[in-house]
């Protein structure tokens, strides 16, 4: 099974969910208290005094937790591709392109994601990453940064450098880029119609700049 919320097109429009600045620990917490259910539910079937067994069940739910393909992650702190810091980039975190992207599934999936080359990644037993695109973005460190990313419970995400979506003007990075899946701080992913060179620039200097365009 794919997860379909970060497939290109899937999710809401940038338009109709606007990301907003909320902190990331918000989430880990999340995910911190759904490890802590599990592994109660999984300390109820054995000797809950064996520390072996409880270390165990801490490893276990925490596979079966960061497996699920719905839960919500935390953005990872820098491109998967060039492994520099969002903070240091600017622009929008972008998790899939009609020709280039990282999707989720429960299963073997390279060749039915996308005509593009793609590649599948095994995080856990029940959670695979697939890449695809270029092949000269793929390489083995950023191969590594999306399994590392995965198995510590962050989202992996493209830079708009990496992408292609910088202003054609003056080259800074676009927020809202075009024809995109873009990661929020809150671990949502939304999609950015495809708007060309009418959408614009953020950057006020840039002749390319248009006064109310959303930052």
């Amino acid at each position: 099974m794919l997860n379909q919320d970060i497939r290109p097109g899937r999710s809401a429009t940038a338009s109709e969910n606007e990301p907003t600045q909320a902190e990331p620990l918000g989430l880990e917490l999340e995910i911190m208290r759904k490890i802590e259910e599990e592994m109660q539910r999984l300390l109820l079937n054995g000797p809950h005094e064996d520390i072996h067994f409880a270390g165990l069940c801490f490893q276990k739910a925490r596979r079966n937790v960061l497996s699920r393909l719905e839960l919500r992650r935390p953005p990872a702190k820098t491109c998967c591709l060039c492994g520099r810091d969002f903070k240091q980039l600017g622009g929008g975190r972008i998790v899939a392109q009609r020709v280039r992207g990282i999707g989720l599934a429960d299963r073997h999936m390279a060749g039915e994601l996308t005509s593009a080359q793609s590649r599948t990644l095994q995080i856990f037993d029940n959670l695979h990453a697939i890449v695809w695109g270029e092949k000269e973005l793929w390489t083995d460190e950023a191969v590594s940064r999306v399994t590392e990313q995965l198995q510590n419970g962050a989202h992996p995400w493209m830079c708009s450098h990496c992408t292609n979506r910088t202003c054609h003007a003056c080259g800074i990075p676009l927020k809202r880029p075009s024809a995109s899946d873009i990661l929020t701080d809150q671990g949502e992913v939304i999609y950015v119609p495809e708007l060309g060179l009418t959408a614009g620039c953020d950057y006020p200097r840039c002749p390319n700049f248009k006064k109310g365009r959303p930052a």
